[in-house]
């Protein structure tokens, strides 16, 4: 007649997603960790400076290549025999002698060196070393010697080089590299990792907004909020520069009427009113220019006054500051009202470091993914089986297919509109439900109730 005690497949709370800000739709339905390891493992570095592909490449995948290349191309190996701009013009000369090399290239003209009398002081890519030249042979996937020699050329070029090579094959120059380094920049990137991909990570996020993707800033317009009122007054509600006729401190209001005095400045005037010099002043500070001013002070012992040529802070900087000093929170509320919250200016509210940023699949980098619609993800997703090719296949066929299937219930439960990186915080009471039955079913638990 009935059954007691017996749980439920799935129990879904009531409460709230989690406040903390770091915590996005992405981090909650585990979606966003299938994709870092999808991007790690199927996709691309690019350098952050010039943008070109980085494809690290072993010495034996080089060297399988060329072996692959038609009978009668003509192969150079060169290495670069400064990359780190360490060795005087000398020294170059002496360690070339020492290995047996007898062709140098110098500024991209290959020279005998006993006809080299001196080096240029010069670094990086503008002295190579030929390390090798090879005519491909007819029956070079029978030739076991010219395999070697090719492995063992291939080797020594990447030794000399520090990781780096460069191939001629006739007119066209191949750069290629066994690290995460750019061979036109030389600049060396992190080894591409899931971790590289998460801004609540060292590895992964951006320094300037600590993975936050947006900074408090101080809003000039927040600090003066009554511009036709006058700073006797209530043109700003920030106490250092505002409401001075109430102000218990003569010396600040002595300070502040110094400065209106060096620039010609009312104090009664309404603040747009007032000179733009000694409005940017109060704002932003002098910027590294010294201003001569004088205002007088009181102490125990009588008046006095007080000459001053020094370079000044603004409201701006003062504002940080305390921000930054206190341990009140009360504080912390008061001086927040003169920030609003801003896109990080480093990372343009993507969170993540220049190299994760530019890290691609099928041409498209990973923010934009975590920028895109569930329902556009989804699209997006599926469209991959056709635009990688076998190896990544290979690679993230069944990520492909997991991401598939999670992005499907979320689509179901009819949150297709939301991002991956929406915040937590953000979503209503049935959002964050529907969230978490989506991300259950989408573990396929079974087998929980016998």
């Amino acid at each position: 007649d009935k059954v007691i005690g017996l749980n439920p497949a799935i129990a879904i709370g009531q409460h709230t997603i989690s406040p903390n800000s770091r915590s996005t739709v992405g981090s909650i339905t585990e979606v966003i960790d299938y994709l870092r390891i999808l991007f790690a493992r199927a996709g691309r570095m690019h350098c952050p400076k010039c943008g070109q592909a980085i494809d690290p490449q072993s010495a034996y995948q080089v060297s399988r290549h060329l072996c692959a290349l038609p009978a009668g191309t003509h192969i150079q190996l060169l290495a670069p025999l400064n990359r780190y701009g360490r060795l005087s013009a000398a020294d170059l000369l002496e360690q070339t002698r020492a290995g047996g090399f007898d062709r140098l290239r110098i500024d991209g003209k290959i020279r005998p060196l006993d006809k080299v009398e001196s080096l240029p002081e010069a670094g990086g890519d503008k002295i190579e070393v030929l390390v090798g030249e090879f005519t491909h042979p007819r029956t070079a996937d029978k030739n076991h010697t010219f395999q070697n020699q090719m492995l063992a050329a291939v080797e020594s070029a990447f030794e000399l080089g520090k990781g780096i090579i460069y191939i001629l094959l006739g007119d066209e120059e191949l750069r290629l590299s066994v690290e995460n380094v750019c061979p036109a920049c030389n600049l060396t990137l992190s080894k591409l990792e899931p971790r590289l991909l998460n801004p609540n990570t060292i590895f992964g996020m951006c320094l300037e907004c600590n993975g936050l993707g947006h900074k408090l800033q101080v809003d000039p317009d927040l600090i003066i909020t009554k511009p036709h009122r006058s700073l006797m007054d209530d043109a700003s509600e920030f106490r250092m520069i505002g409401n001075l006729r109430k102000s218990t401190s003569t010396y600040w209001i002595n300070y502040i009427q110094g400065i209106a005095d060096y620039y010609g400045a009312d104090l009664e005037m309404p603040w747009n009113q007032l000179p733009e010099g000694f409005r940017r002043t109060l704002i932003y500070g002098t910027e590294g220019e010294k201003i001569q001013f004088e205002f007088g002070a009181e102490s125990d012992s009588g008046s006095f006054n007080i000459s001053r040529n020094r370079e000044l802070d603004g409201a701006i900087h003062h504002i940080n500051r305390l921000y930054r000093q206190t341990k009140s929170e009360s504080s912390r509320r008061y001086y927040r009202q003169f920030m609003r919250r801003t896109p990080c200016p480093q990372c343009n509210g993507e969170r993540l470091n220049k190299e994760a940023r530019f890290i691609t699949l099928s041409n498209t980098r990973f923010p934009e993914i975590t920028g895109k619609s569930i329902g556009e993800l989804l699209d997006w997703v599926r469209s991959l089986r056709t635009k990688l090719d076998a190896r990544q296949m290979a690679i993230g066929g069944e990520l492909i297919t997991e991401v598939e299937e999670r992005l499907g219930f979320i689509c179901k439960v009819g949150l297709h509109y939301l991002t991956l990186d929406r915040p937590g915080p953000t979503l209503s009471g049935g959002e964050a439900q529907r969230i978490r039955l989506a991300s259950q079913i989408g573990t396929a638990l079974t087998l929980s109730l016998i």
